[in-house]
């Protein structure tokens, strides 16, 4: 028993120990910190507590992180908070110069380090060292570089830059592009109003000069994300990859799985995507697209306002009347809505028709309606509504359907389902799914409309009798 007892004490001691050491080297860690000063061109200036096991880019991010979080949550309004982000931004992390107590000097690039990892680019930290950003003008000490690069930027010149730096910064050159051996530098003189163009090797490594823009020169690879979105009746509905002008519907609608036995290729319609106008019903598609859980199996497409400014810009020269003004303030509205290409989709799978050949493009929408089978039959009708559509039946089957005429009805019109147009209903006049047999009404005139339009003839008749005398007259 005393034995056990022996045992269980050393144990405590031993776990007393070494929670006093853990404590303690705790403790000598606390004390054992370097004073570091920054200056120059920085978020904030002065001096702050380091560690002798911190590098100059660890202590950097650190006191910039700190300081930016403080200044952006004191932001009282989105414009201040706009403003401080942009002054938070814009420093120069290339040319820092590290100054030591015993007289050593280093020229810094923390850009380059994070880049290639060259810790000679970020020593340790000793104490008394002063950190001095240079300062910043993006207006003029700026080198550019774009083209086949990986990245496009705008960066800090430092004296001495070479092509190979702004290759670096840019993140390289982009393997997605071929024979890219030359770049071209565009120089500006002094005061801003000459331009030098010069074309280089990129093996010879050229020497930058401040506000230099580089261009890496190479043809535009075509090996692109070419798609059409594809939404309605078809087997498999959502974004298809196609070619560079080379891929036609038919071949789209394969790849979508082919049609459903639902689909209309009379309503298909086909969006493109190289007008203004056309693209507000073609974006709030895929906008609608990117909702939540949002079922392509059941999609609408949504119909958008047109562009104010382009309806009325159009009437800046108009000279109709008023009555004509209205019909195309009508029409000028439905044009923003139609569908751009005027494709008939119950041709593409026809091997001799033209549309059969219809080549569509990166960001085309193709829409594939359900097949309405009904007609709907309204106005002066004893029972308004949708009917069954019978293939081959004319409208006086539909009226039938519908309880035959009301004791007022005029004209029987047939609107097209597809393209809205009015048609004079005749028994010869073919009817489709989806389309519309109007009833109109022959309104009941009285005795007071009559006279009212008696009233109005008589006294125009009434103003030229006037007219006529004054003039006989002033004759005589």
């Amino acid at each position: 028993m005393k034995k056990h007892f022996l045992i269980l004490l050393s144990f405590l001691v031993i776990q007393l120990n070494a929670q006093f050491d853990s404590k303690n080297t705790h403790d000598i860690s606390q004390y054992n910190t370097i004073s570091v000063t920054i200056g120059g061109d920085f978020i904030v200036n002065g001096t702050f507590i380091a560690s002798p096991l911190e590098r100059l880019d660890q202590f950097v991010t650190r006191i910039y992180n700190e300081v930016k979080t403080n200044i952006l949550a004191t932001a009282k309004d989105e414009n201040t908070l706009i403003q401080a982000k942009l002054e938070v931004n814009n420093f120069n992390f290339r040319n820092i110069l590290l100054k030591r107590i015993s007289g050593e000097e280093m020229q810094i690039d923390l850009e380059r380090f994070r880049l290639t990892a060259d810790f000679i680019l970020n020593p340790y930290l000793k104490n008394d060292d002063v950190v001095i950003f240079q300062p910043y003008n993006v207006e003029i000490d700026f080198i550019e570089i774009d083209g086949a690069v990986n990245k496009k930027i705008k960066f800090p010149f430092v004296e001495g830059d070479k092509l190979s730096d702004a290759l670096l910064l840019a993140r390289g050159i982009n393997p997605a592009y071929e024979n890219v051996i030359t770049a071209e530098i565009t120089r500006l003189s002094y005061d801003g109003q000459e331009e030098e163009t010069i074309r280089i090797n990129i093996s010879d490594d050229t020497e930058l000069k401040r506000g230099d823009r580089i261009k890496i020169i190479a043809n535009e690879t075509q090996k692109k994300d070419f798609k059409v979105l594809v939404l309605g009746e078809v087997n498999r509905p959502g974004y298809i990859n196609v070619t560079k002008g080379n891929t036609t519907i038919k071949q789209v609608i394969e790849k979508a799985g082919g049609l459903t036995n639902k689909a209309s290729l009379r309503n298909s319609e086909l969006l493109r995507s190289d007008d203004a106008l056309k693209l507000l019903r073609k974006f709030s598609i895929e906008y609608k697209l990117k909702e939540e859980n949002a079922d392509l199996t059941k999609f609408n497409s949504v119909i958008t306002q047109p562009d104010r400014w382009d309806f009325n810009s159009m009437y800046r020269m108009i000279n109709l009347n008023l009555e004509d003004t209205t019909f195309f303030g009508i029409d000028n509205r439905l044009r923003s809505l139609f569908p751009e290409s005027i494709i008939n989709f119950e041709n593409v799978f026809n091997e001799n028709s033209a549309e059969s050949k219809t080549i569509v493009y990166d960001g085309d929408v193709i829409l594939i309606p359900e097949q309405k089978n009904f007609i709907y039959v309204f106005g002066q009708v004893q029972y308004p509504g949708y009917i069954s559509f019978q293939d081959g039946k004319n409208y006086e089957y539909y009226l039938d359907a519908a309880g035959g005429l009301g004791e007022i009805a005029d004209e029987v019109k047939i609107i097209s389902g597809k393209t809205r147009n009015w048609l004079d209903a005749d028994t010869e006049t073919p009817i489709f799914p989806g389309d519309f047999v109007y009833v109109t009404k022959d309104v009941p005139r009285g005795f007071w409309y009559h006279m009212g339009r008696v009233g109005t003839v008589a006294g125009i008749v009434g103003s030229i009798a006037t007219l006529v005398l004054l003039f006989t007259n002033f004759g005589k």
